[in-house]
């Protein structure tokens, strides 16, 4: 299963724990505009879900159980 490169580093990335989108991108080297279109994507096919942080104003995004089979069938191909 190929769904590019850099949808896939999002997912890993995010397999390891929560993040917004800004540490995403810091870490990743990816522009902000293109991690938010893919995670918008992302929520969309429910592979993630996101959860507001109240203390910092932040959405951090999470993998969702559909998230991670994807992310195996990734691994496995």
């Amino acid at each position: 299963m190929n769904i590019g490169e850099t949808k896939e580093k999002i997912l890993y990335a995010l397999e390891k724990q929560a993040l917004h989108g800004y540490e995403l991108s810091k870490r990743l080297d990816v522009p902000l505009s293109t991690i938010y279109g893919h995670l918008k994507e992302f929520r969309q096919r429910k592979l993630i879900h996101s959860i507001e942080e109240s203390t910092e104003r932040k959405i951090i995004y999470k993998l969702t159980d559909k998230g991670k089979r994807v992310l195996q069938v990734i691994k496995e191909y």
